[in-house]
């Protein structure tokens, strides 16, 4: 009896364990498929964040392609700021631009090229100094493709790049991306396209606006002479014909050659918006002197500090057709002949390209007026900031990071820094593309596009200068002038002893492909 007893005592105790262990493995497998649960739902979140951000951005470029055309004539585009994409019912999903003033962009043609400008010009900018200006000379050697891969030991502190942190009463999402130290003045793409205004005659119809223009290397003949003759003035056409006698290399060449025969300034913004001495299709570096704050202006060659701050003055007060005259500054008294010769070569009076702050979020349907005092508050959201280039007929995204974090990064974590309900978007990574905006049809984008830095000094932009460890993108056939349609040889630079023009420009990838 005794040992029946032993024995179902036995049974009972290996009943328990197998059942304490039963209980143990369905815990652990219950624990696992949560876990893999909520990595699907941050997973899938994620990528609804990427498709919303993309598809604000497919919106800026297109909307930036149908204003190009005023655009050149020196207008600022304006874009909306905010769309609902979807709505079931429970959540929705909204694109917002963030930052970037009135018209939600920045222009890169209101900073100076940190490729381009030699160490007295940087020193001169808000921030700078010498040693700074110094460091960055030495850090940038051949070139780098954003200015953010200056921060780094030996060339700019963080600090010195993005400056203090934004003011606490700043929403969070301006305070979030908003740099406000010597990264704000500066950018490694202000490109200006070496095509007409449409400045003289049959400027009203814009009949050659968005043509290339003629490259000095052509030289002049009775058939440029016909041909320019029915576009130019006559003060105009006898200005050209002395500067493509001359042998100049330079903008400030030409109108060196047009003084020497006597032309004045309303002859010299004629014949710049036809000729250029320039082999590049997008000139760079230039600064936009309608647009450009006069701390930007009073650090090129030939602007004094009290010429910059008079140029932003006069410039308020012009109409819009005589602002688009490269040469206003001399026409309206600011600048002598001599100065605007050392200036001409870093000025355009167009933006181009700009600058935009996409904050993709998503958040419930409805809001609780109670809970938050009337304002929608998103549960996730995602902030890309991106370079978009409408200098050629086919606008690209020409840099793009995610900037979610940023401020995180640089400065630290608040308590505010984001929403309490807030699931953060993890740093994206692979090489998927987000789904675009059906109505606007596929985007050429390359995979690994959306392969995000991890330092604050490696943003991803692909282009003509090789980046350690990644694979240019940009096509092989990248380079060389191709005319647009129904524009002739001559304007291309194919005649006589012209220079085909060529594409030189950083950040290749991202067109429409339409």
């Amino acid at each position: 009896m005794k040992a029946g007893v032993r024995t179902r005592g036995t049974v009972l105790i290996i009943t328990l364990v197998v059942i304490a262990v039963s209980v143990l493995v369905c815990s652990a497998m219950a624990v696992r498929v949560e876990a893999r649960l909520d990595s699907a739902r941050v997973s899938m979140e994620r990528e609804h964040l990427r498709a919303l951000a993309w598809s604000g951005l497919q919106g800026v470029q297109h909307e930036l392609e149908a204003q190009r055309a005023a655009m050149l004539e020196g207008e600022q585009p304006t874009l909306t700021r905010e769309w609902v994409l979807f709505d079931d019912g429970s959540h929705k999903g909204i694109v917002r631009l963030i930052g970037g003033g009135p018209g939600a962009t920045t222009s890169e043609m209101g900073r100076l090229d940190v490729n381009r400008a030699d160490a007295a010009m940087l020193a001169k900018l808000p921030g700078g100094s010498e040693d700074l200006a110094a460091r960055i000379v030495a850090a940038r050697g051949a070139g780098v493709q954003a200015p953010e891969e200056l921060v780094r030991p030996g060339a700019m502190t963080a600090s010195e790049f993005y400056g203090s942190r934004p003011a606490a009463e700043e929403s969070e999402a301006e305070a979030t991306e908003t740099p406000s130290g010597f990264g704000m003045w500066i950018t490694t793409h202000s490109y200006d396209p070496n095509v007409q205004g449409g400045l003289g005659r049959g400027s009203a119809s814009g009949e050659h606006a968005g043509q290339f223009r003629l490259h000095r290397g052509i030289g002049w003949s009775k058939e440029i002479g016909d041909e320019l003759g029915s576009r130019l003035s006559a003060g105009a056409l006898k200005a050209a014909e002395a500067a493509l006698k001359s042998e100049a290399t330079t903008a400030g060449a030409l109108v060196q050659a047009m003084i020497g025969a006597g032309a004045g300034p309303e002859e010299w913004g004629e014949v710049l918006d036809v000729l250029t001495a320039a082999d590049d299709q997008y000139l760079p570096g230039r600064v936009d002197i309608n647009l450009a704050p006069p701390e930007v202006l009073s650090c090129l060659p030939g602007v004094s500090v009290e010429a910059a701050q008079r140029l932003a003055e006069v410039r308020t007060s012009l109409s819009a057709d005589r602002r688009r005259s490269l040469a206003w500054p001399v026409r309206e008294g600011v600048l002598t002949p001599e100065q605007f010769v050392e200036a001409v070569d870093w000025l355009t009076t167009r933006s181009l390209v700009w600058r935009v702050r996409v904050s993709a979020e998503i958040g419930p349907s409805t809001r609780d007026d109670a809970v938050t005092g009337g304002e929608w508050t998103p549960q996730a959201r995602l902030v890309w900031e991106a370079v978009v280039d409408a200098s050629s007929p086919q606008v690209r995204v020409a840099y793009l990071r995610d900037v979610t974090f940023l401020s995180a990064a640089v400065w630290g974590p608040q308590p505010n820094d984001l929403p309490e309900s807030e699931s953060p978007a993890a740093p994206i990574v692979g090489g998927e593309r987000a789904r675009p905006l059906e109505e606007e049809g596929k985007q050429n984008v390359p995979a690994g596009v959306f392969d995000m830095p991890t330092s604050l000094g490696a943003p991803r932009s692909l282009g003509s200068r090789p980046v350690p460890g990644v694979t240019s993108s940009r096509p092989a056939e990248v380079g060389e002038a191709r005319a647009p349609e129904g524009v002739p040889d001559a304007a291309s630079g194919s005649r006589g002893g012209a220079k085909a023009l060529k594409d030189r420009r950083s950040g290749r990838w991202g067109t429409s492909g339409r």
